[in-house]
């Protein structure tokens, strides 16, 4: 991947150190467009970037799309090292939500109706149980390798816990769910007929069905979709200038895409940068209000 320049793109790049909660000293990176700088109070989307297991806590920026994107399309990326490191503290969830409120309140241009989060790998696993868990803070949530892992315990991510929040919620909480990755991951493998039932992206899809009050697939039927093993909305093939294609198409309840899935052919664990704007596009689709919490959809661009 070719280093990134932000200060060319016109982006503030900033290193935050603080501890912010007590518990040891959190670190993150924002990156600020110019026009968002100056933009008026409750007008530029927030996007949390989270990165795979142990990795720098950079590459996610480098690596994904989004700091270009951001240039262009005017939001602001903050990338956390959620994971903690022998240097900085474990933010968890509940201290990337308390990250989100302080930049909330020190730019006054970010808009608390549009947060967004999406990560890669361990990363991607946190963002989905984040959409789950803090279903009131995000207006839309995705990511790139991971869904929600099955079998042994964890913090924050754990499938039952994750599983039995989604049936609480059930109906009543509404969460658009992005969820990529490349159909040769060999590390977090793609959906097939013989992994399916402790697949971590059929796990994340089921999930969130519950969650969003949608019709559950029980099983996937692989002769109605050879990909997905799920008959998908919009379903189509885009082939990107260097001649990789992904598949994508969505599911949805009364018109509304609640889920977008897209799987890269023949690619393995890792960001897919052309795949960025299509999650951007997507969460752009989403905001949610900030005191009722309610999700509002406003379709497509």
């Amino acid at each position: 991947e070719p280093y990134i320049m932000p200060e060319e793109w016109g982006i503030t790049r900033r290193v935050m150190e603080t501890n912010l909660l007590g518990t040891g000293t959190f670190l993150w990176y924002e990156f600020h467009p110019e026009a968002t700088l100056k933009a008026p109070r409750g007008t530029v989307p927030l996007l949390l970037l989270l990165h795979g297991n142990e990795n720098d806590p950079r590459t996610q920026a480098e690596t994904s799309g989004f700091i270009e994107l951001c240039a262009k399309e005017n939001f602001v990326v903050v990338e956390l090292e959620w994971q903690g490191s022998k240097d900085y503290a474990r933010m968890g969830m509940d201290g990337i939500e308390q990250v989100v409120y302080y930049l909330l309140k020190t730019y006054p241009q970010l808009d608390a109706s549009r947060v967004y989060t999406e990560g890669l790998s361990a990363g991607s696993a946190t963002s989905t149980g984040l959409g789950i868990r803090k279903s009131y803070l995000f207006a839309a949530v995705g990511g790139f390798s991971a869904g929600i892992l099955p079998g042994s315990y964890r913090i924050d991510c754990d499938r039952q816990s994750l599983l039995g929040e989604a049936i609480q919620k059930s109906g009543a909480v509404e969460m658009p769910y992005f969820s990529a990755t490349g159909t040769s991951d060999t590390v977090v493998p793609f959906i097939n007929k013989d992994n399916w039932q402790k697949n971590a992206f059929f796990a994340a899809w089921q999930i969130y069905q519950i969650m969003n009050g949608m019709s559950v697939t029980e099983r996937p039927d692989f002769s109605k979709d050879t990909i997905f093993g799920i008959t998908l909305e919009n379903r189509e093939t885009i082939w990107t200038n260097k001649g990789i294609s992904m598949e994508t198409g969505v599911l949805s309840k009364n018109g509304v895409p609640l889920i977008q899935m897209v799987a890269v052919n023949d690619y393995g664990h890792w960001n897919f940068k052309p795949a960025a704007k299509m999650m951007w596009d997507y969460f752009m689709q989403f905001s949610r209000d900030p005191q009722t919490k309610e999700l509002i959809y406003h379709g497509r661009k």
